[in-house]
């Protein structure tokens, strides 16, 4: 009977160390579990905020500089509009109180408005490209640019017909202000005593006129060629050097889109969202341009005929 107790006692001690060592192995697998669900989850906290405020950050930026850009251009526009209306202020002043040099004048301010103009659109172009320039983001950017080069080269070739027929008109205005002058000194020619000396003199301020008349017409068609030519050499080297940047930007544009596709779709989405704004303020400035255009010769229709 001793012997059997004595046996009984160990193996009930074998056992109780056992589930020990199996209480102890269980606490710890669950004490590692607990800790590595806390871990992930301030992993994904983190993450989360992390993100969140680094996009949100990110939009918040290009609102701000968009926001920048547009007032800083409506700001160009309206100091362009006023820099305008002061040199036509300051053109009729010249006109009423010295009429003689009026056509001249005249001629100066339309070619310096043009190129003026000329300027202001290359400055603008410019700085557009700087822009996208630095983004890297150019494909679909540069198909619509061709698009709206397209538009630009439409409404160049309009302005270019329309100052031809502003050549036309320029024309029939100095012929009427040409007989104005004849019939105004034939008027005194009636009034003054010395008919003969002022006969002489009429009649070689005439030809005189006309000389010079025929000069400044042929100038004229030699700029009007020399400008052509010009602008034609220009726009056969532009488009060879766009042909070889679009190239280029395909090429880098493919490159960039098979490494992060995901951020690209997401700054596509926003440029969509950028253009489509861009270019109705683009038509609304144009709207504008034609509307001050009209008003522009409906006063100076008006005046003509006061």
């Amino acid at each position: 009977m001793i012997r059997f107790s004595s046996n009984y006692f160990h193996i009930r001690f074998y056992i109780t160390i056992i589930l020990i060592i199996i209480i102890i192995i269980i606490i710890i697998n669950l004490l590692l579990l607990v800790f590595f669900l806390i871990l992930i989850t301030i992993i994904i906290i983190f993450l989360y905020y992390y993100y969140y405020y680094y996009y949100y950050y990110y939009y918040y930026y290009y609102y701000y500089y968009y926001y920048y850009y547009y007032h800083y251009y409506y700001y160009h526009y309206y100091y362009y509009y006023y820099y305008y209306c002061y040199c036509y202020y300051n053109y009729y002043y010249f006109y009423y109180n010295n009429n003689y040099y009026y056509l001249y004048y005249y001629n100066y301010y339309f070619y310096y408005y043009y190129y003026y103009y000329y300027y202001y659109y290359y400055y603008y172009y410019y700085y557009y490209y700087y822009y996208y320039y630095n983004n890297n983001y150019h494909f679909y950017y540069y198909y619509y640019y061709f698009y709206y080069y397209y538009y630009y080269y439409y409404y160049y070739y309009y302005y270019y017909y329309y100052y031809y027929y502003y050549f036309y008109y320029y024309y029939y205005y100095y012929y009427y202000y040409y007989y104005c002058y004849y019939y105004y000194y034939y008027y005194c020619y009636y009034c003054c005593c010395c008919c003969c000396c002022c006969c002489y003199y009429h009649y070689y301020y005439f030809f005189y006129y006309y000389y010079y008349y025929y000069y400044y017409y042929y100038y004229y068609y030699y700029y009007y060629y020399y400008f052509y030519y010009y602008y034609y050499y220009y726009y056969y080297y532009y488009y060879y050097y766009y042909y070889y940047y679009y190239y280029y930007h395909y090429y880098y544009y493919f490159y960039y889109y098979y490494y992060n596709y995901y951020y690209f779709y997401y700054y596509y989405y926003y440029y969509f969202y950028y253009y489509y704004y861009y270019y109705y303020y683009y038509y609304y400035y144009y709207y504008y341009y034609y509307y001050y255009y009209y008003y522009y010769y409906y006063n100076y229709y008006y005046y003509y005929y006061y």
